[in-house]
């Protein structure tokens, strides 16, 4: 039995495949992963790759930038990004980083948080 999603062997027993960590799922049919590679037309029920949003790593990064180099400016942009990655990773169901983006906007709140009780001290 092959995986559906990569093409690699996996066992009968298998409930997900231990190279891609797809579920792998029983159909009476036999799929050849050979013939699967040679088809170049994309079929519908074909599984599709899902891509991480730039904009939540970015903002995730930046958040992260500010707490390390007390830079509220980072956080700011972190927050913006990772406010607008969340929301295009809803509206979009082949963008994937949603933890990245909820991530990048507490860190960004603590970042922004902190920098204003600083600033409050001088």
């Amino acid at each position: 039995m092959f995986c559906s999603y990569c093409g690699k062997k996996v066992a009968d027993t298998d409930k997900f495949c231990k190279e891609c960590g797809a579920e792998i799922k029983k159909t009476a049919e036999v799929v050849d992963p050979v013939a699967e590679t040679e088809n170049t037309q994309v079929e519908s029920n074909e599984v599709q790759t899902k891509k991480f949003s730039g904009k939540a790593i970015a903002g995730f990064v930046l958040s992260l930038a500010g707490i390390v180099f007390a830079g509220m400016i980072c956080g700011i942009i972190g927050l913006i990004l990772s406010s607008i990655a969340l929301k295009n990773i809803k509206n979009n169901e082949n963008l994937r980083g949603k933890g990245l983006a909820i991530a990048g906007l507490v860190i960004s709140i603590i970042d922004i948080v902190i920098m204003i009780i600083y600033y409050g001290m001088f």
